[in-house]
């Protein structure tokens, strides 16, 4: 099940991922793209990536990138 979040570009949707749904958008630019909001990196965010991976929404594997909220001391995890 996919839940359309709000009206942006690009579009941010809602899947059930770790137990709890979470706020994704989906991109594609080559290759399918999830990227996922978190706050914080204190979390197994590669068990999360790859449920995301073998999420039934995904015809072929996507890309999982994780991203805080952007400061001086911001990092990014890609799976």
């Amino acid at each position: 099940m996919i839940t359309w979040v709000a009206r942006r570009w690009p579009p941010a949707f809602s899947i059930a991922a770790f137990h709890r749904p979470r706020d994704v958008t989906l991109l594609f630019v080559g290759n399918p793209q999830c990227a996922v909001p978190v706050e914080d990196f204190e979390f197994d965010w590669r068990a999360m990536g790859a449920e995301i991976e073998s999420h039934p929404l995904f015809r072929t594997a996507p890309t999982s990138r994780f991203s805080e909220p952007w400061t001086s001391t911001s990092s990014s995890a890609v799976l």
